[in-house]
């Protein structure tokens, strides 16, 4: 995505409305540019929120650290270029955008709501943290590029974890369940 490989490329996925918190990735880019001014930020995905956020970034100052990429039809390649994914939603029943990162390995530090914490085993598989603390997912975005065996341990683990929200375990689950029903 057009950074060096010493650069820490932390990114968002989602729509541009309230649900998915972008405003707080962008406060979060903020605070993590405080801690690490080589850093820069990608946002994919496109919405009603677009211009609001695009004057956010120039209040904050982030003109040159933040970029909208826009909606794209290559949303995995986008989040296999990230060092870290943000994933800081207000409210999430399942967000399959959690699995796709954690199954391609790249770590992801999201909000402990709805079906977030179902998906991410914290500290093995992912981060979770407060909704809406833009100092708490930059403080864990921070210690995950600081500290490579952490972040290694969750590239590793992600893989793993996603593969058990399979349709082949989600089958034999529902299967599972219709055989108790049948047996009683």
């Amino acid at each position: 995505m057009g950074v060096g490989s010493d650069v820490p490329l932390i990114g968002t996925v989602g729509r541009l409305t309230r649900q998915k918190g972008i405003d707080t990735f962008l406060a979060t880019a903020a605070r993590i540019s405080e801690e690490l001014p080589n850093a820069r930020f990608v946002i994919a995905g496109d919405g009603e929120l677009r211009d609001e956020l695009q004057r956010m970034v120039r209040e904050l100052g982030l003109e040159q650290r933040v970029s909208f990429l826009g909606y794209r039809q290559d949303m995995l390649n986008v989040i296999g270029g990230l060092d870290i994914m943000l994933y800081l939603s207000r409210w999430e029943p399942f967000a399959n955008t959690l699995l796709e990162a954690m199954a391609v390995g790249t770590p992801v530090v999201a909000t402990d709501v709805g079906g977030n914490a179902e998906a991410i085993v914290e500290g093995e598989s992912g981060r979770l943290v407060p909704s809406e603390s833009a100092d708490a997912a930059a403080n864990a975005a921070i210690d995950l590029i600081r500290n490579e065996d952490v972040r290694t341990k969750l590239q590793e683990n992600g893989p793993r974890r996603a593969a058990d929200f399979s349709i082949d375990n989600m089958i034999k689950g529902h299967e599972s369940v219709y055989q108790r029903v049948v047996e009683r």
